[in-house]
């Protein structure tokens, strides 16, 4: 880490990705529930809309755990 970065870059890539599920995923997955559910709209192409979005938040949040149990030298 140079004496010009602010964070290392694990802990920078935990606040980004971190800020991308809770700014874009998230509330993107929650839009496509209540449209579905507003509208009516149950069908195949919607629902694996939702799926595939909640997967990819998921497996986000997972990388960050993962990359935070693996972390040898135990920083933050």
């Amino acid at each position: 880490m140079g004496e010009h970065h602010v964070w290392d870059a694990k802990t920078e890539l935990v606040i980004t990705k971190g800020a991308e599920m809770v700014c874009e995923s998230i509330p993107g997955c929650l839009l496509q529930l209540y449209v579905i559910l507003k509208v009516g709209n149950t069908s195949g192409r919607a629902v694996m809309s939702v799926v595939v979005s909640a997967l990819a938040t998921g497996y986000s949040s997972g990388t960050i755990a993962y990359d935070a149990d693996t972390d040898l030298a135990g920083g933050s």
